[in-house]
């Protein structure tokens, strides 16, 4: 987990150098109206892919928390090590969604406002 984190920032301080942030980059660090994130595309669709990985290694975990959890197989010290995996993994993908967030990424238009967002939160209940 650690050195997935370790390989992904190496991969973005610049061993691809298009991470880079350019010549518009404001120097207190907001983002402008021009381009709100101050990123290359590059970038910005890594930092969206690693909050995918980060979130699909958590579900991973669970499913491998809940599997040793069982009376069946008992191993109740496997199964607390994986739910704690998959609670530090939803915490790295939160941390990334926050990072964009800050950067100004708005993400990707899912519901058009919030009355289908709820709408659709409701169906999955």
């Amino acid at each position: 987990m650690k050195v997935l984190a370790f390989i992904f920032a190496i991969l973005i301080t610049g061993a691809h150098g298009s991470c880079n942030i350019g010549s518009q980059t404001d120097p207190k660090g907001k983002a402008t109206p021009e381009d709100p994130t101050n990123y290359h595309e590059f970038c910005i669709s890594s930092l969206r892919n690693q909050v995918k990985m980060e979130f699909e290694a958590a579900l991973q975990y669970l499913v491998m928390g809940a599997y040793f959890d069982q009376d069946t197989i008992n191993l109740k010290g496997f199964g607390k090590f994986f739910w704690e995996s998959a609670d530090e993994e939803r915490q790295h993908g939160l941390q990334f969604i926050k990072y964009l967030r800050h950067r100004g990424d708005k993400g990707l238009d899912f519901f058009q406002g919030d009355i289908e967002a709820y709408s659709k939160k409701v169906f999955m209940e």
